[in-house]
């Protein structure tokens, strides 16, 4: 009788634990603090080990609307890239 009590007890901490530690989704209406990137430079990188991971990459970035390409290294001045 004492384990089932002591069982009882436990569950009913576990499930108050989990009704008070549950996600919450926020969402944010404001203006985006800098303007949104429409070129963006993805460097290649030969430490990937799978064949179509760049190619992937390039074809959802485009999907988003984003101009991006395969480059060799970072771009010089001001502009977007992804290593």
């Amino acid at each position: 009788m004492k384990k089932i009590l002591i069982a009882a007890k436990t569950l009913i901490v576990a499930m108050s634990f989990s009704l008070l530690c549950q996600c919450s989704s926020t969402q944010f209406t404001g203006a985006a603090p800098s303007p949104p990137v429409k070129k963006l430079a993805i460097v290649k990188n030969d430490k990937i080990l799978m064949g179509d991971f760049e190619p992937t990459i390039l074809k959802q970035v485009n999907q988003m609307g984003i101009a991006a390409s395969l480059v060799d290294s970072p771009p010089s001045g001001n502009e977007a890239y992804l290593t």
